[in-house]
């Protein structure tokens, strides 16, 4: 891309896959908009609200919005100056991650940090993921920005929050725009975990040679203790709600206890004792209590509206709608009346009145959208889990038993409307879910248990951050964990690091529960799972322990065989990949063998499992006539097995024909390996096609053995085509999974350089076959 970030204030950059279109700058750039934009970039951001004494009266929860910065900046001396020292530091392009539990202050840390390096005369711009409609903190307020670039300008800040929950093709996308740009560039991602997400993220930097690192936020008590900050809190609650200052006395809560670890906790337990001072009300005394009482108010100021005349939904139904929004986040116009009927709140006025009832209140920052969620994001989850009935306790005064099925039907449709695969909330909606249950059980226990069990499949659209998150819910039964881990798919490149993350999660209980039999699988299956993600070494270590335990139950028990046997051919892909030829080539002619066995014993449907271990020995380090014979026998069984279907998903003829094209092709007999590597292109678009997490894999395996034998040919034209449509598949490939794609995405783009000068593309290993 060759363009300039450097804006007039108020214009917005929208990135359209290789498009990008200024707004606000005297005239249009004409593009296409018919795909969705993968992300957009601000210079500047809606305005604060301006809010009176009786605003923040009415509505106490205002305070706390991380960019209405009514509470001086504290603390976090250590953390502003390495964010600083971040971007002094020497190089073009570097990535940063701060990261810590909701409500810890990381927003607020990076507007300060935002608005310090724009007085150091820095360029700061917020990218926004293309789907998300709602506004985001106002990093980039303060400073505006000269009118032009600066000549003394020290380069260009990006601010992304809320970074785990992008998609992760396009965080990557993203963040090869920025480190492709010229000048200094440095990218600041905001999220809460740091988990598989970041470290895919981390591997792709690492292939690419961009340094990043990551800063986690421990609590602020840990500099500050809880009761100045407190105190500090207070004072300036009190000076917003226009009431006298407090007096010196300690907190009305024991702020050691659970659910004060973070600064919005303290800072929320500040405000409600001041308002409840100011009301002549008793202060609540611990967490629960202290949501349960702003968000009362909220009530309250939803009853009073509609006495005055000012809206007309009652507050049952504004209770609904904001219900509703916070799951949803803000939408188009359309997409909000949707999610309202999808949700069947209960309103006799049009939809659309029930909108602009709910913006009256809860104002979008971008006026092309409505349903902005309660914020801050923990108090909009507590939201959640109070209207939400439990069983198992207190019911909370707002619980509705509306509510109950409310998620459900914005994630599964009705009976009038059923459907909602392409629903624009449904990722935002099931993260939200999963961050709620983390702190309240019987959203987990109620509603998001039952999900994972009856609908894996709707979970897995979470994306991989989300689904890691599984494994830090305290009361979510292993039980629950294990079906679903159960039922993810042996192998898609779209959950792959997140399937390894939870089944190495559940190894211990899995065979806390198992006997002598079943051992062996639970840590076969985890090394397919590690070998997937591309976690090699954890993967070898796993399947190290699986052999020896299946070999003693063959020793016991001959039945046990066709196991080892494929345990075996795993082990020799994973040893390969690892660089052990020699245990590699073992494990799987071992493997062999024992189908031979099996077959000879009369069990011949174990000849596909046979061509499979064939395939994959005719990849191992033997002589090139070994290797033909192998592979071809391999071919005649896949052959025999698929007939006039070779697309079989049981049936490997695909690799089995680029094994022997790379056979072929070490003996000079380049015409027919040509050949054969076109058929087994060909067959792997098709299954692409159908399945391409599971496929593309395997995809780009073939296109790469077709690309070095088109070259070695002298077609250097069709190996560039071939060689573009490889690195398009490990590019989708890389941003799902780096650790396992990223080497061979940069080996593909070394390919396509190399062959562009010289006509001589490196060579890349194929991807084995597993059964």
């Amino acid at each position: 891309m060759n363009w300039r970030w450097r804006g007039l204030p108020g214009q917005q950059v929208t990135v359209h896959g290789s498009v990008t279109v200024v707004e606000n700058v005297g005239s249009s750039l004409v593009q296409n908009f018919q795909q969705p934009p993968a992300y957009h970039l601000e210079s500047a951001v809606p305005a604060t609200r301006v809010l009176s004494v009786d605003a923040v009266r009415r509505q106490p929860s205002l305070l706390l919005k991380a960019q209405q910065e009514r509470i001086d900046f504290v603390g976090r001396t250590a953390e502003l100056q390495r964010l600083h020292d971040w971007c002094k530091a020497e190089g073009p392009a570097s990535v940063l991650l701060l990261h810590g539990q909701g409500g810890q202050g990381k927003s607020r840390l990076a507007a300060q940090f935002a608005a310090e390096s724009r007085r150091n005369e820095w360029t700061v711009l917020q990218a926004r993921h293309g789907l998300d409609q709602a506004s985001t903190a106002a990093l980039v307020a303060d400073t505006p920005m000269d009118p032009v670039a600066s000549p003394g300008s020290q380069g260009l800040l990006c601010v992304v929050d809320y970074a785990e929950r992008w998609p992760r093709q396009d965080l990557i996308a993203f963040l090869n725009d920025c480190t492709s740009q010229r000048g200094k560039v440095r990218v600041l991602l905001i999220a809460r975990p740091a988990s598989r997400w970041w470290q895919s993220v981390h591997q792709h930097n690492r292939n690419l040679g961009i340094p990043d690192d990551r800063i986690g936020l421990s609590p602020l008590t840990a500099e500050i203790d809880g009761a100045s900050l407190y105190h500090h809190a207070r004072g300036h609650f009190a000076n917003a709600l226009g009431v006298p200052p407090a007096g010196t006395s300690g907190p009305g809560v024991d702020l050691s206890g659970a659910g004060f670890s973070t600064v919005l906790a303290v800072h929320m337990a500040a405000l409600a004792e001041v308002d409840a001072a100011r009301l002549g009300k008793q202060a609540p005394r611990n967490r629960s209590d202290i949501s349960e009482y702003l968000l009362g108010r909220e009530y309250e100021h939803w009853e009073k509206l509609q006495e005055g005349g000012r809206v007309t939904i009652p507050p049952t139904v504004f209770a609904q709608t904001v219900f509703t929004a916070t799951l949803t986040g803000a939408l188009s116009y359309e997409d909000g009346i949707r999610a309202l009927t999808r949700a069947a709140i209960e309103s006799n006025e049009h939809h659309g009145q029930v909108l602009k009832d709910h913006a009256l209140v809860y104002p979008s920052g971008r006026p092309s959208t409505v349903l902005e969620p309660l914020y801050p994001d923990p108090l909009g989850e507590d939201f959640i889990a109070l209207l939400l009935p439990d069983t198992a306790a207190e019911t909370s005064p707002f619980a509705d038993g509306w509510a109950i099925k409310a998620p459900n039907r914005l994630l599964l449709g009705t009976e009038r409307s059923p459907g909602l695969d392409a629903a624009p909330w449904t990722r935002r909606t099931l993260i939200t879910l999963i961050e709620t249950a983390q702190r309240w059980e019987h959203v987990s226990s109620g509603h998001l248990e039952p999900l994972l069990t009856s609908h894996p499949e709707l979970v897995q659209r979470a994306g991989s951050a989300a689904l890691t998150a599984l494994v830090r819910i305290p009361w979510l039964p292993l039980e629950v964990l294990d079906a679903f881990e159960a039922k993810l798919p042996f192998r898609d490149a779209e959950v792959d690091a997140a399937s390894a993350e939870i089944a190495c999660h559940l190894a211990p209980y899995r065979l806390a529960r198992a006997d002598d039999v079943t051992h062996a699988s639970i840590h076969a299956g985890l090394a397919m799972r590690m070998d997937n993600a591309g976690r090699f070494v954890e993967a070898v270590e796993a399947i190290d322990r699986a052999l020896p335990l299946q070999a003693e139950l063959v020793g016991r028990d001959p039945a046990h065989l066709p196991q080892l046997a494929r345990y075996l051919d795993w082990a020799g892909i994973m040893y390969s990949r690892t660089g052990q030829e020699a245990r590699a080539l073992d494990a799987t002619q071992r493997a062999v063998d024992h189908y031979r066995t099996l077959i000879a014993a009369g069990r011949t449907t174990f000849r596909r499992q046979l061509g499979y271990a064939l395939a994959n020995l005719g990849a191992r380090s033997i002589a090139p006539e070994e290797r033909l014979a192998a592979a071809q026998e391999a071919v005649d069984i896949a052959r025999e097995l698929t007939g006039d279907n070779p697309t079989l998903d049981d049936v490997e003829l695909s690799g089995s024909l680029a094994n022997l094209g790379l056979a072929l092709q070490d003996l000079g007999r380049h015409d027919e390996a040509l050949a054969v590597l076109r058929e087994s292109a060909s067959i792997r678009r098709l299954q692409a096609a159908r399945r391409f997490g599971y496929y593309a894999p395997h995809l780009h395996s073939a296109l790469t053995a077709l690309a070095e034998q088109l070259t070695a040919m002298g077609h250097p034209l069709e190996a560039l085509e071939t060689i573009r449509e490889n690195i398009s598949v490990l590019t989708t490939l890389a941003q799902t999974n780096p650790g396992a794609f990223g080497r061979h995405l940069a080996a593909a783009e070394a390919a396509l350089r190399s062959l562009e000068r010289s006509g001589q593309p490196p060579s890349q290993l194929l991807e084995p076959l597993t059964d």
